[in-house]
């Protein structure tokens, strides 16, 4: 039997999946959002500055490299639970095989994260010298990473279950758990600066309170979850080799891109630190978490797309995928006005003076247009990983990669600061440009529901 529910008087097809879009594609609950960031964003940073110094931005800056891969190597091998277990809600399926397919994703997740993080522990002195950091700063690196790897082990953990409820969550619900991260975080950097003036240790831990909340909601919600999607013998039934071949493929596919991706990004990062001040790092860590909430949102794009080709539901495809494009071209056009008029006075309430300051305004005027390309390559990556086109994402994926690495070895050497300010945009454009010219000359086949 056909079910659905409702949200707001919004009809939302749960055998289609959640399109969230349909709530956060408005401009309001968006603009709620920047407003709370605007508001509690520069509290949190100048709190950083007055109570750890610049160091508090230049360690995550010089440690960017490293983290980019660390979290892109995640990122790829979450993608088949990912997949999997959201269908086995959607579909029905008893409580024992949920259990079991999530239980098996805590332990791949935990054996990959551990082993990763340990790897970069033993070996961080090299790591170190890869990276440029200064010998003098070397102990207070140390002592964030010792607290940095474990936070970061806790919170991608909890960020399965968050993705997990997002492939099954209703938008409401998922937008109010994206509207709580920033208040968390004003509360997080008060008790670890105020209270407890833990100082870079604080930097470093700070989202394991939202991690643990923000997961708790996820379990409440997912052990909740009673609506009962129909067709789950035929889904059971077409679970043979074959279908378990595509998953596998396609897990294994996007982490092969995303390590393509991850290379071309270290690369850059190891340029970056070598050529670049201290001063000009310590400015690139000033930034409005704006980006992570479009992340949000696409990963939720990503889990609809997922579930509306598996029951072939082209014509929400098409509306899911327009909804999100004109979603994140509408916030990066907010996001940009706000660079532009609001560099200045961002910095000057932080308490930013001399070069410090200058360089922090030039880099948000100068990459205030970064969301446009980034928001342009992930809907229409999304839309075909969800369709099943891995490897147009792997070819998209090693064009990134070499789009980072035109970056670093072409245009950096020569125009210094001002590339640096954009080369994540420019490397996001390389794709972009790719994705648009496949969907616009394969638009018919793409959505073919025979394909």
């Amino acid at each position: 039997m056909h079910k659905s529910f409702k949200i707001h008087d919004r009809k939302i097809d749960l055998n289609g999946g959640v399109p969230i879009l349909k709530i956060l594609g408005h401009s309001v609950p968006g603009l709620i959002f920047a407003g709370i960031v605007l508001l509690f964003s520069p509290i949190n940073q100048s709190r950083v500055l007055n109570k750890v110094g610049g160091i508090g931005f230049l360690i995550p800056s010089l440690l960017t490299a490293l983290t980019t891969v660390m979290q892109g190597i995640v990122d790829g091998f979450v993608l088949l639970p990912m997949m999997k277990i959201p269908a086995l809600f959607r579909h029905g399926a008893d409580d024992k095989l949920k259990k079991k397919y999530i239980t098996i994703a805590f332990a791949q997740q935990t054996l990959l994260l551990t082993s990763m993080c340990l790897l970069v522990w033993f070996l961080r002195f090299p790591l170190f010298s890869v990276l440029s950091i200064p010998k003098d700063i070397y102990p207070q690196v140390e002592l964030f990473l010792s607290f940095k790897l474990p936070a970061f082990v806790f919170a991608n953990l909890c960020i399965l279950l968050t993705d997990i409820y997002f492939g099954i969550g209703s938008s409401v619900r998922i937008f109010i758990m994206q509207v709580l991260k920033p208040c968390l975080d004003v509360l997080s950097y008060f008790v670890f600066l105020e209270l407890f003036d833990l100082g870079i240790v604080a930097v470093a831990i700070v989202d394991i309170p939202n991690s643990i909340l923000l997961s708790v909601f996820a379990v409440i919600m997912i052990t909740k979850y009673k609506e009962k999607g129909d067709g789950f013998e035929e889904f059971k039934n077409k679970s043979n080799p074959e279908i378990v071949k595509e998953y596998a493929l396609s897990g294994i596919t996007c982490t092969a891109r995303n390590l393509c991706i991850s290379l071309g990004y270290f690369v850059t990062g190891l340029v970056i630190n070598r050529e670049m001040t201290s001063t000009f790092l310590t400015a690139m860590g000033i930034m409005l978490p704006f980006q992570s909430f479009l992340n949000s949102v696409v990963k939720s794009h990503r889990v609809f797309c997922i579930a509306n080709y598996d029951k072939q539901h082209i014509s929400n495809l098409k509306k899911g995928f327009t909804q999100m494009l004109l979603f994140s071209l509408g916030f990066a056009l907010l996001v940009s006005i706000l660079k532009l008029f609001l560099a200045t006075p961002y910095a000057e309430f932080m308490g930013l003076t001399g070069e410090t300051k200058d360089k922090m305004v030039l880099i948000w005027h100068v990459g205030c247009w970064n969301l446009f390309p980034w928001g342009i390559l992930y809907s229409f990556r999304y839309l075909l990983e969800g369709m099943r086109k891995i490897k147009i994402s792997l070819v998209a994926g090693i064009i990134e990669c070499v789009g980072a690495l035109i970056c670093a070895f072409l245009l950096i050497p020569f125009f210094g600061e001002t590339v640096v300010a954009m080369y994540q945009p420019i490397a996001w454009s390389f794709p972009a440009i790719f994705y648009v010219v496949y969907y616009l000359t394969n638009r018919k086949k793409i959505f073919s529901v025979a394909e």
